[in-house]
């Protein structure tokens, strides 16, 4: 097995994809066609033997199949009769002795219209008369004398019953046809009762050679084979050839049908001999071919494919040849550009134009790349505005001491002066400022709404018409983390627009869903209009890459007070599923919900 790892390790490390492609191609073609030529010759005498023998079992089941379907349809028409109130009424008042002339051309017109598509023969004998009904324009295409002794086997049978008459019952007999031609006919029969039970007629129905023989006796398939019906006596009913003389072969055939082929001998010449039940009587279906004449017709067409396989091969060879040489220039020309993306070009494009899947491969390989460097951009822009976003709280924390111990020595000389609303209104600012001038990003729920209290009480100082606050926020959402000031520009705007020198009340509810937190703030004031609120959604709906575009055309209209710089700020801290949902109306007030995921 030496040989075998050098073999593989040299096809693995010296040969190319290509090279690789050509000698996979050739040894999965070129192995196979050489091992199938080989054992094709060898098996080529039981490979036609049995294939001959599956094709006269295939012509013997479509034959069955069709013998099938014509007697189903013989059987479906005298159930149509069978169960015809009008035939069925006229039957019971001729039993009654109610009968007249009309009532025979009823009944035919009856049978003619059951039987208008197809050649299926119909006769109703009236018992004890010998009076009948038929079809095809009154023509009796029945011996009289004949069905008149087999009525007494029908009127043994239960109403339901069908009779299938064969051979030792002397009914399958010749007719003639109406253009003179002798034919042979399968008759059956059954019984017709009324509701009490009793005997109202006898239906025969008849099938002849005509409806038969066309895919039976075909020659369309084998001038040669014959088709025979045989009962459960193994007795020829129907033959395509009547003057059948092959009895002796059936004979040794019904002994020994327990052998492992159906080739028989006779006379010196092999046949093929193969039967199937049919789903009526006990009959079953014969096929006897001469075998060396459909055997004959199988090793030229054997031989003739053979070549069809050389050659084909040999031109299939040549054309995938030419594909792999074809189709694996691009793709050795998009690896060499992945070996590149892999040591960092991003830079680089296959430019690969082709109308096939490798060129819509490299197109999208192309997309991808771009993408990619966008993505990259659009990373750096965000770290950009984030770190601006830093550097301006920085600067807004500049000696936030200093702030804070001024105004608690003027808080204290408030109180010094016995002015303790001015000192509370300085508390409620030094608490605001203290909320705002914190290190921390993201504060629970619970922290942001005391902060916009906090903010709020310093509003009313300011305000002639105070306005209330009230709080609907459920526990289950105190401690979730949010933005700090998300909240206080939504207040603050209701302050300054909806309440216009009056009282008014701000509403604060919280309420969680699924995997999502919907945070209401509405009041009770003025409210605007549809232009002004339709307006005003414009103006903040933007996603994440348009809020990265406008911080690259004006980076100082970023992060400003007001329902804009709540909007973004939630974008980018959460991403597309972060939502603001604005609802006004005239005198109805002003609702702005945050939707964001937990």
């Amino acid at each position: 097995m030496g040989w075998f790892r050098k073999s593989r390790k040299y096809i693995t490390r010296q040969l190319s994809f290509r090279q690789k492609l050509i000698l996979v191609v050739l040894i999965f073609m070129v192995i196979p066609m050489m091992v199938s030529v080989a054992n094709m010759s060898y098996t080529s005498i039981q490979y036609v033997q049995n294939q001959t023998v599956k094709n006269e079992k295939y012509m013997l089941d479509l034959s069955h199949q069709y013998f099938t379907n014509r007697a189903y349809e013989l059987i479906a028409t005298m159930n149509l009769v069978l169960f015809d109130n009008e035939i069925n009424s006229i039957l019971n008042r001729n039993l009654h002795g109610n009968s007249n002339p009309q009532m025979f051309v009823d009944i035919n017109a009856r049978l003619n219209l059951f039987t208008l598509n197809n050649n299926i023969f119909i006769m109703i004998m009236i018992p004890n008369n010998d009076h009948f009904f038929s079809n095809k324009n009154y023509d009796n295409y029945f011996d009289i004398q004949k069905l008149q002794k087999h009525t007494p086997v029908l009127a043994e049978k239960p109403a339901f019953y069908i009779h299938w008459f064969d051979s030792q019952d002397d009914l399958l007999h010749e007719i003639r046809s109406p253009e003179g031609i002798n034919e042979q006919m399968i008759v059956v029969g059954r019984k017709l009762t009324n509701y009490s039970g009793k005997t109202t007629g006898y239906m025969f129905a008849g099938i002849t050679e005509r409806n038969i023989t066309p895919i039976l006796g075909s020659d369309e398939y084998n001038v040669s084979r014959e088709l025979l019906l045989v009962n459960g006596s193994n007795n020829i009913i129907f033959s395509t050839h009547p003057y059948n003389k092959r009895l002796s072969l059936l004979d040794n055939y019904w002994k020994n049908t327990e052998q492992e082929t159906p080739i028989m001998e006779y006379e010196g010449e092999n046949y093929i001999v193969v039967d199937r039940p049919l789903p009526i009587s006990d009959w079953k279906l014969v096929s006897v071919t001469p075998y060396q004449e459909a055997a004959e017709q199988l090793d030229q067409a054997y031989t003739f494919n053979v070549f069809l396989q050389v050659v084909a091969f040999i031109f299939m060879a040549i054309i995938l040849l030419y594909l792999i040489n074809k189709f694996t220039q691009p793709i050795t020309k998009l690896a060499q550009v992945a070996g590149m993306v892999e040591h960092g070009n991003l830079e680089i494009r296959s430019n690969i134009k082709r109308n096939d899947e490798i060129g819509r491969l490299s197109i999208a390989f192309d997309l991808m790349l771009e993408r990619i460097e966008s993505m990259i951009e659009e990373i750096k822009m965000e770290q950009k505005i984030k770190r601006k976003a830093e550097i301006a709280a920085l600067q807004a924390k500049i000696k936030p001491h200093f702030i804070f111990n001024l105004l608690n020595t003027i808080r204290l000389q408030f109180i010094k002066n016995h002015d303790m609303e001015a000192a509370k209104i300085t508390q409620s600012f030094i608490q605001f400022l203290r909320s705002i001038y914190q290190g921390k990003e993201l504060i629970t729920l619970q922290e942001e709404v005391n902060d916009t209290v906090v903010y709020l009480n310093l509003v009313n100082a300011m305000r002639k018409n105070p306005v209330e606050m009230k709080q609907l926020i459920v526990p289950e959402t105190f401690d979730i983390k949010i933005p700090r000031l998300i909240t206080q520009p939504i207040v603050e705007n209701s302050c300054k627009h909806g309440f216009r020198g009056r009282d008014g009340r701000i509403t604060m509810e919280s309420k969680k869903e699924n995997d999502f937190i919907y945070l209401s703030i509405y009041d009770n004031g003025i409210g605007m209009d549809e232009e002004t609120l339709s307006t005003l959604k414009e103006s903040i709906k933007m996603n994440k890459k348009m809020i990265v575009n406008q911080f690259q055309t004006n980076p100082s209209d970023m992060f400003g007070i007001g329902l804009k710089n709540v909007y973004e700020r939630m974008i980018l801290t959460y991403g597309e599923e972060a939502d603001m949902i604005i609802e006004s109306g005239i005198n109805k007030g002003t609702k702005i919900t945050l939707v964001f995921p937990i």
